[in-house]
């Protein structure tokens, strides 16, 4: 068994996407004004890996991660303003996320978080998971999972503590019995604390019943009406009538979910669509103003400001930096 031990900080946006890119397909959609700052941990195993994470602000992303496998994120114990898929974020639980689905969450700033993302074929072998809790997971408001005792707390804390003295650790993790030991811990912990679950000797707490799942349905179902005319210019009025909501409805909807307007959700997708396009582009064949009035954006000098707002770098200077990369 081969391991390896990984720390990582991030101060610009695309370093971390590209960083993210190898594990999970992540398109943030905001970020609170400011310097961005990301720190991650890995502790990666040859058929799973534990990863730590805190974010430096504010962070609005819609996510998927890789086919063949599944993730048990740990939620901190201050979770306050956190948001997943329109249900706000439960302390101290387990979530577990499968692949092929879209996810969206928005955490505040400073958040800590710890997952395990393991081979979906492991999981089955060593039935992580049981059956009743399985089906349960594939919608994800109620992929949820709490302990009435500290288990999940001391699960947490333990893992955390694997991370605090990263040069002292890589050297024991090295001897394949202790990575083993490890890896089958990671394992027996997960079994019992939903094997637990299921058998109501320490019942999770259930979510609220809100009617947030029906606005997070228009959410989920307007931003995919966004994605396919991300190059048109439309109101929310002709967004809502395409959907079949009042304009008031479709407000209510965003500002609950993702705390903007959906004017405000639809310039960040297309300030996202040009930085995709310029660091994206081996050749890029027209001006950097018509490309941004492929996306609605007119007036140059708006679209320079909100572009810088939004990366902390004017558009010509991600193309710059996009063709020191080539040159290299």
């Amino acid at each position: 068994m081969t391991i390896s031990l990984k720390t990582y900080e991030f101060h610009e946006i695309d370093q971390y996407m590209e960083y993210i890119s190898k594990y999970q397909d992540s398109r943030v959609v905001q970020l609170q004004p400011g310097c961005f700052l990301h720190k991650e941990a890995m502790l990666e195993f040859d058929d799973f890996m534990v990863f730590q994470f805190t974010s430096g602000q504010k962070l609005l992303d819609r996510f998927s991660i890789p086919p063949g496998y599944l993730e048990f994120f740990i939620t901190s114990p201050a979770v306050e303003n956190c948001i997943w898929c329109g249900v706000e974020i439960q302390p101290d639980s387990l979530v577990v996320i499968h692949p092929g689905q879209e996810y969206l969450v928005l955490l505040p700033p400073g958040y800590q978080a710890l997952g395990i993302l393991i081979k979906t074929d492991m999981v089955l072998r060593e039935r992580l998971l049981p059956d009743a809790l399985w089906q349960r997971t594939f919608e994800p408001e109620k992929a949820f999972f709490r302990h009435e005792s500290s288990r999940i707390v001391h699960f947490r804390n333990r893992l955390e503590r694997l991370f605090l003295s990263a040069t002292d650790l890589q050297q024991p993790l090295n001897h394949g019995l202790t990575a083993l030991a490890l890896k089958n811990w990671v394992v027996d912990e997960l079994q019992t604390i939903f094997l637990d679950i299921e058998i109501g000797q320490n019942p999770g707490r259930p979510l609220p019943k809100m009617a947030v799942n029906k606005r997070f349905r228009i959410f989920s179902r307007t931003t995919e009406v966004i994605e396919e005319q991300l190059t048109e210019s439309f109101s929310i009025q002709q967004l809502a009538d395409e959907i079949g909501i009042t304009p008031r409805t479709l407000q209510l909807c965003f500002k609950e979910i993702v705390g903007i307007s959906p004017g405000q959700y639809i310039t960040t997708r297309k300030l996202h669509a040009v930085r995709q396009q310029l660091c994206e582009s081996q050749n890029l064949q027209r001006s950097i103003s018509h490309l941004a009035q492929d996306f609605g954006f007119q007036h140059a000098s708006r679209f320079a400001s909100q572009y810088k707002a939004m990366f902390h770098e004017l558009p010509s200077s991600t193309l710059k930096r996009k063709r020191r990369a080539i040159k290299k």
